[in-house]
């Protein structure tokens, strides 16, 4: 299925004006975002066609993202709508200028340095609290150092809900080697979110994870 191609100044539901691109992934595109009817900035996530092909599959991304609405917690980038616009699924949610984890790794190995265990403490810790939150109701299963937003006084979790609203094998395609081996089954729990933890800790305080090993 074609994704239709948004671009600055487009109003998304005729409500979120795009202001710019933030970035792109397996699923989808972000974007900077002015929400016209309340008048804050937000990130709307708009996915790909072919991440939702078919009413069925949007549906069900619709009704997962949802769910992502009624968990709040300090280190959660908060979701504010779910819905449809032009056959794709958007999500709009907390606006963050933060660095990812993954992009604060690869600028300390830049510079041949690594984070100390007491930065990786703080940030270690911070995870857990939010994944306890999580683990209330559901499992993250996309934990990775893309979706830990860094800022100055305390880190957010984004991509809540999308382990289920990407249905099965689509998701699978794209996981990485922070997931544990039982996603890639297609089976996971709690227990999963605590194997990324440890493979992100391991990211800060060692270096590159290898899941092969």
């Amino acid at each position: 299925m074609a994704t239709k191609e948004w671009k600055t100044g487009d109003r998304v539901a005729g409500r979120y004006e795009i202001r710019s691109t933030v970035g792109s992934g397996p699923f989808g595109t972000v974007y900077a975002a002015h929400d016209a009817e309340i008048e804050v900035a937000v990130a709307l996530k708009v996915f790909r066609g072919d991440a939702c092909p078919g009413p069925r599959e949007r549906r069900r991304a619709v009704d997962a993202l949802r769910l992502a609405k009624k968990i709040a917690h300090k280190n959660l980038n908060r979701v504010f709508d779910v819905g449809e616009d032009a056959e794709t699924v958007f999500v709009a949610s907390q606006f963050i200028e933060g660095v990812s984890l993954d992009r604060a790794l690869a600028m300390r190995a830049e510079r041949n340095e690594k984070f100390s265990p007491r930065e990786a403490e703080a940030l270690v810790s911070q995870i857990a609290l939010a994944l306890e939150a999580v683990h209330r109701t559901t499992f993250h299963g996309n934990l990775k150092t893309t979706n830990v937003l860094i800022l100055p006084d305390t880190i957010k979790i984004t991509d809540l809900y999308l382990r289920e609203a990407i249905e099965g094998e689509r998701f699978l395609a794209a996981t990485g080697p922070f997931h544990a081996p039982e996603m890639l089954e297609g089976r996971g729990d709690t227990r999963s979110d605590l194997f990324s933890l440890g493979a992100i800790a391991f990211e800060l305080l060692v270096g590159p994870w290898d899941a092969a090993s």
